[in-house]
């Protein structure tokens, strides 16, 4: 009899690698890394979230089966592979993206059929592929529809674990900013299924961040990626788009430990070869039920708080190399900062109130490895809206995942008016 204790299966999961057919790929490194933590773990079933490859050709594709079995050796586990929009690129049509995607399971030894239903040890796993446009169109969310009430008809007590490239609209960190039609068409079927713990990729985002996990009508989990890391729903100022500064940090992975009453998420930083808070655990109960659930937004904001910055920190201004930044000591929390919010005054001609010039935000580097975490927060201040011989007020909070704030820190700052010449802006302007 299972007393609960006994571990029935362990799933590698990763996504978005971005693999070239050429030598000395970067995603090939990364994979390697990531399939050589794995291996020593002892899976039994691996999950790929789709952008295995960039565009249709499938000599990326040939690699990454080699590099899995030179990594994992004669006992591979079998895999469960959802293509993602990288894959389908230079497809032209639907039916030329529906051949790519036979030829593509071909190469992984899996079924061609979308959505793909196995049922492993007893638990069901259904991948949605892509299949380029229309994306999760009606026809595919109909069969979809089809598998999910095949499996809760097998075991209704049991959990549905569904893989998408795109992720359910709303749900984790990220999902917003992604959210087209297909996206919420995805959600709003994915109501009506408590049991399903959702796999998604696409969005990049760091596993180190609590908003990666979401429950509300069901379970949402992000796959991170093997690629270059994002900084979820919106660009920061530091960011380029969403991309991460130091992006290529911020590789990661899962691997996720089924028991019969609960699901154990490990996560792991591929570059620094660890696992992400082993402390922190994400712990799944089964079965789900959403007025218990651990990783509903408002159970965790209600038992946030923010972070704080020590006693005395100071913020400082250097003008340097036709720039000005801010400098301070970073805030600390129990888990990371998130991000710092910068918002930014400017005295009016009266002397006597502030006028707002906008609210900027800055990604902390909570996701990069760990000896490049330390030091001194730096931020290059948003010189088009600072102007010469005005007088500047900036005023900086840190924020945690879930959006609490600390106590902010101020320093007002006077323009000077020789960093100006011929009507070009020098300092602190780009």
């Amino acid at each position: 009899m299972n007393t609960g204790n006994e571990c029935l299966l362990r799933v590698g999961i990763v996504s978005d690698v971005q693999m070239d057919p050429r030598p000395q790929d970067w995603g090939e490194r990364n994979l390697e890394k990531a399939f050589s933590m794995l291996s020593s773990m002892k899976i039994d079933l691996l999950l790929h979230g789709g952008d295995l490859a960039n565009g249709t050709n499938l000599a990326a594709f040939e690699k990454y089966s080699v590099i899995k079995k030179a990594v994992f050796g004669e006992n591979a586990p079998p895999e469960i592979f959802c293509s993602g929009n990288h894959e389908f690129w230079s497809t032209k049509d639907r039916e030329s993206a529906l051949r790519h995607h036979v030829k593509i399971s071909s190469i992984l030894s899996q079924k061609p059929d979308n959505p793909l239903h196995e049922v492993i040890r007893g638990y069901d796993f259904i991948a949605l592929s892509d299949e380029n446009a229309p994306l999760y169109g009606a026809d595919m969310l109909s069969e979809l529809k089809k598998e999910l009430d095949k499996a809760v008809a097998r075991d209704g007590k049991k959990p549905v674990f569904l893989l998408t490239h795109f992720p359910p609209a709303e749900t984790m960190a990220g999902s917003y900013r992604i959210s087209g039609a297909s996206s919420r068409e995805l959600r709003k079927l994915l109501n009506d299924y408590p049991q399903v713990i959702s796999f998604s990729g696409h969005t990049h985002d760091p596993l180190e961040n609590e908003c990666a996990i979401w429950q509300k009508e069901f379970t949402a989990v992000t796959t991170a990626t093997l690629s270059y890391g994002c900084s979820g729903d919106y660009p920061y100022y530091n960011t380029c788009n969403t991309i991460l500064p130091y992006a290529r940090e911020a590789l990661e992975f899962m691997m996720m430990e089924i028991y019969a009453d609960r699901i154990l998420l490990h996560r792991y930083h591929a570059e620094d070869e660890r696992e992400i808070k082993p402390e922190k655990l994400w712990s799944i109960p089964l079965p789900f039920q959403e007025k218990t659930a651990p990783f509903t937004f408002r159970t965790r904001f209600e038992k946030a708080v923010p972070p704080a910055f020590a006693p005395g920190t100071k913020l400082w201004i250097r003008p340097d190399y036709g720039y000005l930044y801010l400098v301070f000591d970073p805030a600390s929390h129990p888990d990371h900062v998130h991000s710092y919010f910068l918002r930014i005054g400017e005295r009016s001609e009266t002397g006597e109130n502030w006028i707002d010039k906008g609210e900027y935000r800055y990604i902390a580097p909570f996701y990069r490895k760990k000896e490049n975490r330390g030091g001194h927060m730096v931020m290059k201040l948003p010189g088009e809206v600072l102007l010469p011989g005005k007088e500047y007020r900036f005023s900086v909070t840190a924020s945690e995942d879930f959006g609490k704030e600390s106590i902010p820190l101020s320093v007002e700052f006077l323009m000077p008016q020789n960093k100006f010449k011929d009507g070009t802006i020098l300092c602190p302007q780009e």
